[in-house]
């Protein structure tokens, strides 16, 4: 077996105890800020489908074995592309060491927060970038819960209407700023954290603690919270530079539109492909972490091949716990 074997850089358990594999889930992680929250270092939640189906899950860039890079943050299709390549890896090892498919194999992916718009990566890959590989694994959909597709959508929400509405992920700004300086440097090379976020944030060290990959969210989250001294909700106007906006576009300050662009290049799940199978989804309208407007362009973009699972939900992580129950009970089967 494979069980807790990591794999290149991530988490493999296979439940099938030798008898032929029936199912693969390439299962994409959501944020973290921990190296020690990373597949290869922590039972992944996915793991629950350990004893029906081999479960795949990547510590992306940033954790693990290259935890001294920045993590290349709502990069979708980047982090897509290391799911399936991990996937394709952990069947080559199954090969390799006599263990079987079934003739009836399936495979899906699922993911939540951040990894849902990584998982509608993957579901891209399979069908839109390489789709004989879909093909031959039986590709059959995928599951998402509170998905990031769009960053551009998103950043424009937060920085212009949702300004003063509560900011559940407070590490991603900071995130989006390291991973957009580490991997366009050309495009990047006269941005200082500033330009985004509030200095009193920079100068406290919140992106020497998101380097570290040595704390949690929590720990992130008392330091803004301390700085700013604010206990009731975050803001994203909290966690901006004012001129970090469209206003300030308008006044010389490049920082907004250069990140705005950068987006489009960061999350193209929505562009450049049809799927053939169902997206199965759910999102709460009172997320404060991501947007409910990425659900809604989803459903746009795809229409019928989009299925949202009624939820009564009344934010991100409880959408979240909905999203592990779906999982637990095979709603991601079509």
């Amino acid at each position: 077996m494979l069980s807790g074997r990591s794999v290149i850089g991530g988490y493999v358990v296979d439940g099938s105890f030798h008898s032929l594999t029936r199912e693969i889930m390439i299962a994409t992680p959501a944020t973290r800020t921990n190296n020690s929250a990373c597949a290869s270092e922590a039972m992944p939640m996915e793991a629950i489908l350990g004893p029906e189906a081999v479960v795949v899950v990547s510590d992306l860039i940033g954790y693990g074995i290259t935890r001294d890079k920045p993590t290349p943050y709502i990069f979708n299709e980047t982090a897509g592309r290391q799911s399936y390549d991990l996937a394709l890896a952990t069947i080559d090892y199954m090969n390799n060491h006599g263990m079987n498919f079934s003739d009836d194999l399936k495979t899906y992916t699922c993911g939540l927060s951040q990894g849902g718009g990584y998982s509608l990566a993957v579901h891209k890959m399979m069908e839109g970038v390489f789709p004989k590989t879909g093909e031959a694994l039986r590709f059959s959909g995928s599951l998402t819960s509170g998905g990031l597709y769009d960053l551009e959508l998103s950043i424009k929400l937060f920085a212009g209407e949702k300004r003063n509405w509560q900011f559940g992920e407070m590490s991603a700004l900071p995130m989006i700023y390291l991973g957009m300086k580490e991997y366009f440097p050309e495009e990047t090379k006269n941005m200082k954290p500033e330009d985004l976020l509030n200095p009193a944030l920079v100068k406290a060290g919140i992106l020497e603690m998101i380097s570290s990959k040595e704390c949690y969210a929590a720990d992130v989250e008392a330091v803004i919270r301390n700085t700013l001294g604010v206990k009731g909700d975050i803001t994203f106007d909290m966690m901006s530079t004012p001129s970090f906006s469209e206003e300030g576009q308008k006044e010389g300050y490049p920082a907004y539109g250069l990140t705005l662009e950068l987006g489009k290049r960061m999350s193209r799940v929505l562009k450049d492909w049809t799927p053939k199978t169902i997206i199965r989804t759910i999102h709460s309208e009172q997320d404060t972490y991501v947007p409910y407007e990425n659900c809604v362009a989803l459903e746009e973009t795809f229409g019928n091949m989009v299925q949202r699972i009624p939820t009564t939900t009344t934010g991100h992580v409880s959408s979240g716990i909905l999203f592990y129950l779906e999982l637990a009970g095979h709603g991601y089967r079509q």
